[in-house]
């Protein structure tokens, strides 16, 4: 049997290019890591038609408003919602937040729930799905990546990723990450 390919955000944990949150209390983390899984749980749900408002926690209802006046003011359509992509060639794998169409160009959008952003870090995380995407869907390539800040106070912010910058990062955390590897 092989082993299943290595994630984006493994592979750039691995190697030290991941936000370092070792100055941010344990609890204060472990809340955070909890109402970013239910903001991307409920996002996903709304994407697929599933989400029951009554059932989700009223901490994570700032973010969703942010959420639907995004896509209210932008007219994005999710595709789908946290598929997964691989890279054989490159051998690592992801889970894109989203891929839709923003008017006629389809693009891979990540839902962020943090109030400040690793530009480094989401640029090749976004980079990486957005190779990954294009290697799987030739016929439907996505045309660009951003990464969406979703806010407490129910604003959002669009920042929007070079991935012909931001690539080039990417691949090389994957040849140091397998020559890690190698070496181990």
């Amino acid at each position: 049997m092989t082993e299943p390919l290595p994630s984006v955000t493994a592979i750039l944990r691995d190697i030290g290019l991941d936000p370092d949150f070792s100055m941010v209390p344990e609890a204060t983390l472990a809340q955070a890591q909890a109402r970013g899984t239910a903001v991307h749980k409920a996002i996903e749900a709304i994407a697929y038609g599933y989400f029951e408002e009554a059932e989700a926690p009223a901490e994570i209802m700032p973010y969703l408003g942010a959420y639907r006046r995004f896509i209210k003011d932008s007219g994005y359509v999710a595709s789908v919602s946290e598929v997964e992509v691989t890279n054989e060639v490159w051998r690592y794998r992801g889970h894109p937040d989203t891929v839709g169409l923003l008017g006629r160009m389809r693009g891979v959008l990540d839902w962020k729930t943090a109030a400040t952003l690793h530009r480094r870090a989401v640029a090749s995380q976004l980079s990486a799905y957005h190779a990954a995407w294009n290697a799987q869907h030739p016929t439907e390539p996505v045309q660009f990546a951003s990464a969406i800040q979703l806010r407490k106070d129910g604003s959002y912010r669009v920042h929007e990723v070079d991935v012909t910058e931001g690539l080039p990062h990417f691949q090389a955390a994957v040849l140091v990450y397998y020559d890690k590897k190698e070496v181990s």
